[in-house]
C-alpha cells in the first residue's frame, strides 16, 4: 500500500475517506492508523484536523488525553492555533488538566502573538498570584492583559485598565511615602 511506503497523500486520503465513520471504533483506528502516520511524517495540518475532530466527536474524558499528541506535534511545529486548542481543551476538560497545566501552550501561542492566548496568560498568572500582589506581579499580569487588549481581545481591555490603574496607585502611594519620609529627614 502507497501510506505503508510513505506516500503520505495517500496516508491522508485514507484517513479522511474513514473519518467519516469516526465515532465507529473500527473507523477510529483506521484514521488513527493514516493520519497519525501522516501526522508523524511532518504533515502538521492533518495533526490539528485529528485533534479537531478528537476535541469535538470523543467523550468529555477522553479528548485531552487523545488529542494532546497531536495537538503538541503541530504546536511545536509552529501551529498557534493548535498551541491554543491543546490550552482550551484542557481548562474546558478541567478534570484533564486545567490552567496551570495549559499555561505553557497559551503562553507559547501569546508569544506568537495570539491575543486570546495572551488574556488567558494573565489569567493564569491571576490565580498562581492570589490576592495580594507586588508591583512586579501586576506589572507582568497587565503586560499580558495589555497585549491582547492592544492585538484586538476586547475582554481583556478592562482587566488591562484596572491593573494600570492600580499599579499607578501603588506607585503614587510610594512616591508620597518616600516624599513624606525625606520631608521627616530634613526636619529631623
Amino acid at each position: 500500500m502507497a501510506c505503508e511506503k510513505g506516500h503520505m497523500k495517500t496516508c491522508i486520503d485514507l484517513g479522511s475517506t474513514w473519518s467519516k465513520k469516526f465515532d465507529d471504533p473500527e473507523a477510529y483506528a483506521k484514521v488513527e492508523k493514516f493520519w497519525g502516520k501522516a501526522c508523524d511524517k511532518g504533515e502538521l495540518e492533518i495533526c490539528e484536523k485529528f485533534a479537531d475532530m478528537i476535541v469535538f466527536r470523543k467523550p468529555r474524558e477522553e479528548r485531552v488525553t487523545l488529542s494532546r499528541k497531536y495537538y503538541e506535534k503541530a504546536c511545536d511545529g509552529g501551529s498557534v492555533e493548535s498551541c491554543f486548542k491543546l490550552a482550551k481543551a484542557m481548562v474546558d476538560n478541567s478534570d484533564q488538566g486545567g490552567l496551570n497545566q495549559a499555561y505553557p501552550f497559551y503562553k507559547k501561542a501569546c508569544e506568537k502573538e495570539h491575543a486570546e492566548s495572551c488574556y488567558y496568560v494573565g489569567t493564569a498568572l491571576s490565580e498562581k498570584y492570589g490576592e495580594t500582589l507586588i508591583p512586579e506581579q501586576l506589572k507582568e499580569m497587565h503586560e499580558y492583559y495589555n497585549t491582547a487588549c492592544n492585538k484586538g481581545f476586547t475582554a481583556a481591555c478592562s482587566s488591562a485598565e484596572s491593573l494600570k490603574s492600580t499599579i499607578d496607585e501603588q506607585e503614587e502611594a510610594k512616591r508620597k511615602a518616600l516624599e513624606e519620609a525625606k520631608r521627616k529627614e530634613e526636619e529631623a
